[in-house]
């Protein structure tokens, strides 16, 4: 069963797509998509879109499927596929999913969209994976027969990558067995969330300068959200404290042991603003605790419920930012309990090999 991955170029997105089609079929082909044309910016997001996208999307709306072939082949390079053959499409996000309706249409393809495919017509896809949150925002998804809910972001976490990785970052750091391993995985800003350097001097007090962790190293990764300041008063603290082991920062980082940490780490501290880092680190099994982070005023944040959910089904643990001083208490009560695992990749890929079946 040979499987297409449309890439726009966004990591998470792929990481998406890719967890659930290796769960399907190994024979996988990522394509590289490059739209072409007039380009438009979206508020308090980086890098601009080409504008092709949204007008295929308003002709899939029309039901224009021949004109939406034609301006798709004028304006990007999918010429390169004509030749091709595959069983099914899946792409990750709403860049995207016009050209995943579109290929899936003219080439007969079984269509799987992941995340809510924004000015893209529902009905133009076998399914549309959406994470709570979203059907939370839009309720008129609930109504689509096509639309499976998620808890969480599938990815690529299983033991065996996350082992190999661990192996690697063990040997190239030099990680001694007896030390307790915690992993702090730090998000950013976005229109919900903020993380300033003030959150980051409250949990270098309460956990790194905190006697009580002599025999604790420390892995460190921060994201490419995080605000420069903030990753430039991390490295600050963390270039000569031999306290951490290996620290990451994207965009700045050579290379990446992003999954190294999250193999060798016995418990792993993730911020609350990312649903992908959160999935990801549930999806080791490991001891989880969500740090709650500062808010903006006045909005309804959905992911609210999201972490709600998995806190009730045992994936993790939950520290609200105004309890942050009780950081120590809550590692010790989730280092002392067992997790279970999440794998939204696997249940995506069963539930679309049901259908194929």
């Amino acid at each position: 069963m040979k499987i297409l991955i449309p890439d726009d170029g966004n990591k998470g997105n792929l990481t998406q797509s890719l967890g659930i089609a290796e769960n399907i079929s190994d024979d996988l082909e990522i394509f590289r998509v490059m739209l072409k044309g007039p380009s438009y910016f979206l508020p308090k997001r980086k890098g601009t879109y080409k504008l092709i996208g949204k007008v295929i999307g308003l002709v899939l709306f029309l039901n224009l499927i021949s004109i939406a072939d034609f301006l798709l082949r004028v304006f990007s390079n999918i010429k390169e596929m004509d030749n091709k053959k595959y069983d099914i499409i899946i792409s990750t996000g709403s860049y995207l999913a016009p050209v995943n309706a579109t290929l899936s249409i003219t080439k007969k393809i079984f269509s799987v969209c992941v995340l809510t495919p924004e000015g893209t017509p529902l009905r133009f896809f076998n399914f549309v994976f959406v994470p709570k949150h979203d059907v939370l925002k839009h309720p008129c998804l609930k109504k689509n027969k096509n639309i499976i809910t998620t808890i969480g972001a599938p990815n690529r976490i299983n033991q065996t990558l996350i082992t190999q990785w661990g192996i690697r970052l063990s040997r190239g750091f030099n990680v001694q067995g007896d030390l307790y391993k915690i992993g702090i995985i730090i998000g950013g800003n976005d229109q919900n969330y903020f993380i300033d350097k003030q959150f980051i001097d409250r949990i270098f007090t309460l956990l790194i300068y905190n006697l009580n962790n002599k025999k604790a190293g420390f892995f460190l990764t921060t994201s490419r959200r995080t605000p420069l300041d903030v990753v430039y008063l991390l490295k600050e603290k963390t270039e000569n404290n031999s306290s951490f082991i290996y620290c990451e920062f994207p965009g700045l980082s050579r290379e990446s042991f992003y999954f190294g940490i999250l193999g060798l780490s016995d418990i792993l501290l993730v911020t609350e603003d990312s649903v992908n880092m959160i999935s990801e680190s549930c999806s080791t099994g490991k001891p989880v605790l969500i740090l709650g982070v500062q808010r903006r005023k006045n909005k309804k944040i959905y992911f609210d419920e999201t972490i709600k959910e998995l806190v009730e089904k045992n994936y993790c643990m939950y520290l609200p930012y105004e309890d942050i001083h009780l950081l120590q208490d809550k590692i010790s009560e989730c280092k002392n309990r067992k997790f279970n695992r999440l794998n939204e990749a696997q249940t995506c890929a069963e539930i679309i090999r049901k259908k194929i079946k």
